[in-house]
């Protein structure tokens, strides 16, 4: 039996592995429903933003007013699809944002069940699944009555199965026909979707470029499978496709127009000090302590992208178990598609909580495998520590969910 960190804590207290696989699913439950209580809080006592009054007021038009104005609302359809089945059962606070609550508390469960695909210990996995839901950010974002949760559900589901189509050959085909169509479901919720699916496509061609077995393997099966591989990467690229000619083209200008300007690169200034202001920005959205030296954000980047880049495409291990590493390298291509986007004044970055969401769920995955992978090294006498590690990661996640509800409850 493999001894893993959860293992060892599990041994001590004369409870089986196979007992807490078993239970793991339960746990995981009851970690969404524990963030689900805060959620609902601030669900029935926050007012409503001006943006969510936007999406109600579309929502609840007769059609041809709908369609007319869907036209110059910068966001996709389906939310706004979606949307219109509460406004048929109530106008309550919590009636409107039952449409992103649902999905987010949905997400919070899939994160946990990728981190346990993912990760050699479960108890990592349940960390994961707890840090996503109890961030103050995610909160926020989850009784936002907009599109993001939506999208943020539709991309980890896709994201779970683009993980188990690599994973195994078994569920190859099934898994990637439900990748295409749950990455079509994200784009047609939000447009950052898009970029989910360039990283998704790029971690693929990284994987290939570094291991030619593996290249040679994925071209055979391609060959003998062709009907699903357009399936998976056509669907979205026409579905792409369709929303730019109906309703994105007509948006981009006007968007990088409208939003604040520090989130754009302007011409005549430092590229350089644009990015590592703005990555101090969004990783502030992550952390549990405000960072707010460029210098400090500079070196982390140093740090840990050649790490990531080494763990998941160089080391050994990475060819044997090639998804190990699709949610680091799908952190790094996000935001260097970020960072590019808004170079070229196309898409903000370091912006607001929520447009910059597409990235939270793969750096908290991130984190939580790079820690999986720490506690993993320690053996023989510094077995002990595994446990302390777990620990503090649970209490740290503890303190910065209660140190944000005496921020919000000084605020209010």
């Amino acid at each position: 039996m493999l001894d893993t960190p959860s293992t060892t804590l599990l041994t001590r207290m004369g409870i089986r592995r196979d007992t807490f696989d078993r239970l793991f699913p339960y746990l995981l439950l009851a970690i969404t429903l524990a963030v689900l209580i805060p959620v609902l809080e601030s669900g029935i006592s926050q007012p409503i933003r001006n943006d969510g009054y936007l999406s109600m007021g579309l929502s609840i038009m007769d059609w041809g007013r709908f369609l007319s104005r869907l036209r110059s609302d910068p966001h996709p359809i389906l939310y706004y699809l979606v949307l219109r089945v509460p406004a048929l059962f109530g106008h309550s606070n919590l009636a409107w944002r039952s449409v992103s609550i649902i999905p987010g508390m949905a997400g919070v469960y899939l994160l946990g069940l990728i981190a346990a695909r993912l990760c050699k210990s479960k108890a990592i996995a349940l960390l994961a699944a707890a840090a996503y839901g109890f961030s103050a950010t995610m909160r926020e974002i989850f009784i936002d009555v907009r599109s993001y949760p939506l999208a943020l559900f539709f991309v980890l589901a896709a994201f779970y199965c683009f993980v188990d189509s690599l994973a195994g050959d078994a569920r190859r085909n099934r898994s990637l026909v439900w990748f295409g169509i749950l990455t079509s479901l994200a784009v047609a919720s939000e447009y950052y979707s898009i970029l989910f699916f360039l990283a998704c496509v790029g971690a693929l061609a990284l994987l290939g470029a570094a291991h030619p077995l593996l290249r040679g393997r994925a071209l055979a099966w391609t060959r003998r499978n062709w009907r699903v591989w357009i399936t998976a990467f056509g669907l979205p690229v026409a579905v792409i496709a369709c929303f730019y000619v109906m309703h994105m083209k007509y948006q981009i200008a006007v968007q990088a127009s409208n939003y604040h300007p520090g989130f754009y690169w302007s011409p005549g200034t430092s590229r350089i000090s644009f990015v590592l202001r703005n990555l101090c920005a969004d990783m502030n959205y992550m952390l549990p302590g405000e960072m707010s030296s460029a210098g400090v954000a500079l070196g982390i980047l140093a740090v840990f992208a050649p790490l990531l880049l080494y763990l998941a495409l160089f080391r050994k291990q990475s060819e044997e178990s090639p998804a190990s590493g699709l949610p680091s390298l799908v952190s790094l291509l996000l935001l260097a598609e970020l960072i590019g986007l808004s170079l070229l004044r196309l898409y903000p970055f370091g912006g607001f909580a929520r447009q910059q969401s597409i990235l939270f769920p793969f750096f908290t995955l991130t984190a939580f495998l790079l820690l999986d992978k720490v506690i993993d090294f320690m053996s023989g006498r510094l077995a002990w520590l595994r446990v302390g590690i777990l620990a503090v990661a649970g209490a740290g996640i503890a303190v910065n969910y209660s140190c944000a509800q005496v921020e919000g409850a000084v605020s209010a």
